[in-house]
């Protein structure tokens, strides 16, 4: 039986362990062009880092963003020569890490074991996803906080907790660690 040449929203399953979060490329020929359809007023970064995911998760080096919003149909081709095994040639450096903080090797350990099975360079949220459900969930981890300032409640703020007291973060650093660190400790301090 032959297979189709094109494959509109051909899905993509991302597992670890117990957890699996689907994605759904746009249009796939050949089992192997992917294209990613849109149709906005510009092509913009996001566009580009979801059709640069959806390459890393099925190891193409190739893909193609169309933008038919336009008076003019947009396109550019989104490239990448990282493979999984550059994704997954890194190192922890944990000189940092506090493990008395309340379920912080759970963190690391669960982390680590994603990141090495996956690679780095994916979307974010699926780090965070993923981490969120081996925590103990959505309902579990996810509470909404008060944001004080000169001891009067300004806004509400939805934050991810490992545990009682201990909120994490998963972030892909652009900038200095101490510049993390400083807006970290800013928002604790509200």
């Amino acid at each position: 039986m032959l297979q189709p040449r094109a494959v509109i929203e051909a899905g993509i399953m991302v597992k670890h362990a117990d957890f699996c979060k689907p994605y759904s490329i746009d249009l796939l020929v050949d089992q192997g062009a992917i294209f990613e359809l849109k149709a906005v007023s510009h092509l913009a970064d996001e566009h580009r880092a979801q059709l640069l995911n959806y390459l890393l998760l099925t190891g193409s080096r190739h893909g193609k963003l169309i933008n038919f919003r336009p008076e003019r149909v947009e396109h550019e081709f989104v490239n990448t020569t990282l493979t999984h095994a550059d994704r997954t040639a890194f190192e922890v450096d944990d000189s940092a890490w506090d493990d008395s903080v309340e379920q912080a090797s759970e963190i690391r350990r669960h982390g680590e074991a994603f990141l090495r099975d996956w690679g780095t360079g994916l979307d974010l949220q699926l780090y965070v996803d993923a981490l969120t459900h081996f925590l103990g969930g959505e309902d579990r981890v996810v509470r909404e906080i008060d944001i004080v300032s000169e001891g009067r409640c300004i806004s509400h703020q939805k934050v991810r907790f490992a545990g009682t007291d201990a909120a994490f973060k998963f972030t892909a650093l652009s900038g200095s660690l101490e510049n993390f660190e400083s807006h970290a400790l800013r928002f604790l301090k509200h």
